[in-house]
């Protein structure tokens, strides 16, 4: 449920009594739910606000991480997306002082929409500028084409050191 601005809540009680609007009318006018309309109305009645000044405030314990913290790692991830978990905890520790468990931060990166994708490389072969250079290159050292023999061992597979996974914003590619 989004939450509504206090401006807005405290017009519903003006537009019902004192200008005389219908409860139809101040939703389409308003762009709220009837039950919203309701409900506030009830409460003005009983005391004398539109809202229940007994209701509980907030549900649920504190965050650990604050916006700074996110922030922080909004931006390590996108210098950094192929991190591990346990060393985006151990640089927010270094960084920001805030010891947070794993499942904490994973949590907070699902909540900020990052997600953990498949990581694309730009291979420096597709740049046209650099295999002109070579091609010409390797024409002046063997100039009848019989003499090349060539292998494809660019791929990467699961034994190198390279990451398949990386961190992005959700609709965005890792990169």
């Amino acid at each position: 449920m989004r939450k509504l601005s206090a401006d807005l809540i405290f017009r519903i009680p003006v537009l019902r009594y004192e200008l005389g609007y219908k409860v139809r009318d101040i939703c389409l006018f308003l762009g709220v739910r009837k039950i919203l309309v309701y409900k506030t109305l009830a409460d003005f009645c009983c005391h004398g606000i539109p809202f229940n000044p007994h209701a509980r405030k907030s549900t649920g314990r504190p965050r650990i991480l604050t916006r700074t913290d996110e922030l922080y790692l909004y931006n390590l991830l996108r210098c950094h997306p192929t991190l591990y978990l346990d060393k985006i905890q151990d640089r927010l520790l270094e960084a920001r002082g805030t010891q947070v468990t794993i499942s904490s931060l994973s949590r907070t990166l699902r909540r900020m929409l990052i997600t953990s994708k498949m990581v694309t490389a730009e291979a420096f072969e597709r740049n046209e500028l650099i295999c002109a250079v070579f091609r010409n290159r390797i024409a002046t050292i063997a100039p009848d084409l019989n003499m090349l023999m060539f292998t494809d061992e660019s791929a990467k597979d699961r034994r190198t050191h390279g990451r398949r996974r990386g961190w992005a914003v959700a609709g965005r590619r890792s990169l």
